[in-house]
């Protein structure tokens, strides 16, 4: 009896054990395709070059500009010049330093975000959030956006 109860416990030390194992290691992959898809999405944002050192843990991607890029960090520049709360990341974009450059792209467009919810805009002078993007992104210019640059300028 004591025989059937130490194999038992046993079996179920092993069985847990890998199970362990196998949903801390799913948790590493998962971890790794998320890190992974993140500089995807940054990389494609900003049409920029990618060498991969490593995919293992500390995964090790280095980003760069394409012939592509300079004319979207051009139109991020532009907006800044036109906008007191979009802040252009000289340094980051200078170091390579995308992820961080991305986050505060963001960051930025999160505090329009919540400018537009609170209802404070006077809706004949401001540029959204979404015609940032667009006109970033895609070249999209919106009427407010054509006009704070007219007024600043900007070509």
């Amino acid at each position: 009896m004591k025989a059937k109860i130490g194999f038992i416990t046993l079996l179920i030390l092993v069985v847990g054990g890998s199970i362990f194992n196998y949903t801390s290691k799913a948790r590493e992959e998962l971890k790794t395709e998320t890190v992974l898809t993140d500089y995807a999405i940054v990389a494609n944002k900003y049409r920029l070059g990618t060498y991969v050192q490593s995919k293992e843990i500390p995964i090790e991607i280095e980003l760069y500009p394409s012939k592509y890029t300079q004319v979207i960090i051009d139109r991020w520049k532009d907006v800044a010049s036109v906008s007191e709360m979009m802040e252009y990341p000289t340094e980051l974009i200078g170091e390579n330093e995308w992820m961080e450059a991305d986050k505060l792209l963001t960051d930025n467009l999160n505090h329009y975000i919540e400018i537009e919810r609170s209802n404070e805009v006077d809706e004949d002078d401001h540029i959204s959030s979404e015609a940032i993007k667009q006109f970033i992104f895609h070249n999209e210019m919106s009427d407010n956006l054509q006009k704070a640059f007219d007024q600043a300028g900007v070509d």
